[in-house]
Order: C-alpha cells, then sequence, then structure tokens
C-alpha cells in the first residue's frame, strides 16, 4: 500500500430492498392460460375420436441394454400412423402400445421394433 494513498472504506454497501416483479408472474400466468386452451378436451360423456376404436397391445422385445434403447423405440412408436400412445419399459423388456386398430396392425408394429435393430416377439392383446 502506498503511504500517500487515501485509506479504502472497506465498509459493506447496502443493498436496495428488490422490488416484486408483476410483470413475470403475469407471464407465467398467460402461459398457463394458453396451456389449458391448448390440451384438447373431449365433449362432455363424448369419447374422442382418437379412444374411440383404441386397442392395446404388450409387446416383448430383446435387445435393449439401457434406457437411449427404450427411447428410440418409445419415439418411434409414437411417432407411428395410427399409435395412440406408447410406453416402453426397460425393466420388463416390453413395450405397451395403444393404437387404432383401423389404421395400425400390431404386427406393423412388431416389424418397426425389429426394424430398428431389435427383437419384438408375439404381441398379447390387451395386456
Amino acid at each position: 500500500m502506498n503511504p500517500t494513498s487515501p485509506p479504502i472504506d472497506r465498509a459493506p454497501r447496502a443493498r436496495a430492498p428488490r422490488r416484486a416483479r408483476p410483470l413475470l408472474l403475469g407471464a407465467f400466468a398467460v402461459l398457463g392460460a394458453l396451456a389449458a386452451a391448448c390440451t384438447p378436451r373431449a365433449a362432455a360423456g363424448q369419447p374422442s375420436a382418437s379412444s374411440a376404436a383404441a386397442s392395446a397391445v404388450t409387446i416383448p422385445i430383446e435387445g435393449m441394454s439401457c434406457a437411449a434403447c427404450a427411447a428410440r423405440i418409445t419415439g418411434m412408436l409414437r411417432g407411428t400412423a395410427g399409435v395412440v400412445g406408447a410406453t416402453v419399459s426397460l425393466e420388463h423388456r416390453s413395450a405397451r402400445v395403444e393404437y387404432q386398430a383401423g389404421r395400425v396392425t400390431p404386427a406393423a408394429l412388431v416389424a418397426a421394433i425389429n426394424a430398428l435393430g431389435y427383437r419384438a416377439g408375439a404381441p398379447v392383446p390387451g395386456a
């Protein structure tokens, strides 16, 4: 330290109180309202078109070794025309698929899984 320099005041400075941010909270309210408005809903007492003729099947799958394998199969199944929903379980080595029977068949789902390089077994209806 230079003996001719003035002493440095090292006292902490007081912080200004924080102000509420109403615009940020308002943005979250708007996003929530948009998400609610974009969610499809069936008419009261009416089944939705996608679930009206939906069937379910469980397909055993061999060759999955990690979560990435399960995610790859899930993405492929969900992207298939006629599939309403798909869940792949690495633990149980199987896929549960809800599909529209008029648009896709269980045999086509098995073939699609096999095309990815995994070995799909015989589908079990409704399981």
